[in-house]
């Protein structure tokens, strides 16, 4: 199972030809609406074209539940060796996927699995909580060393490329109180370096 991050808008066949092959091959389908496109899954086709392609995030305004139950779907088919290509903002989504493209105004900045994607990035990451932390992050945002921060709930996540240096960087806030410890960089901090770098060439 495939990822793409970053399409705006993907097509598989027009409505014309779409309604052709099903024509030909209806055995048993089932039809998503899905941002003004259909999404056909029909045996048949999928043993003849072995791979989906939709528009992006499809399960965009979708409950939990039923987010869940469609992803085990999609992992069922991969198990029967159907090659499934999706497209998506979401990386929660795409961490679901064997392998990730990250398309960025139509670049394509990186591609492989996972866990080469985040490696390639060379990244470190380090966590915090506690109070302040809008206050932290704005403070940790001006120092040349410091590639991106983000926070989640009562955590605020650190990242930069030298490890010594974030370390060094980070020193000054454990007067003020902060605990700071090393954590794993995550599918979407290599994303968004990705995106900032892409943006900076350009």
């Amino acid at each position: 199972m495939v990822a793409i991050v970053g399409v705006q808008r993907a097509y598989l066949w027009n409505f014309k030809h779409l309604a052709t092959l099903i024509e030909n091959h209806l055995e048993a389908f089932l039809t998503f609406l899905v941002d003004g496109f259909v999404l056909i899954l029909v045996d048949r086709l999928i043993h003849e074209f072995q791979y989906f392609l939709w528009s992006d995030e499809p399960t965009a305004g979708v409950d939990p539940k039923a987010r869940r139950e469609f992803w085990q779907m999609l992992h069922q088919l991969s198990d029967r060796g159907i090659s499934i290509l999706v497209s998506t903002h979401y990386m929660d989504e795409a961490e679901r996927c064997h392998k990730v493209a990250y398309l960025s105004y139509g670049r394509l900045l990186a591609n492989g699995t996972i866990a080469s994607i985040i490696a390639s990035q060379n990244l470190i990451t380090m966590r915090t909580s506690g109070a302040g932390l809008t206050l932290l992050e704005s403070q940790l945002q001006r120092l040349p060393d410091i590639e991106q921060t983000v926070i989640f709930g009562n955590q605020l996540y650190i990242t930069s490329r030298d490890e010594a240096k974030l370390k060094s960087a980070l020193f000054a806030f454990t007067q003020q109180g902060y605990e700071f410890c090393k954590v794993d960089t995550n599918l979407e901090d290599a994303f968004t370096y990705l995106m900032k770098n892409n943006c900076e060439k350009n």
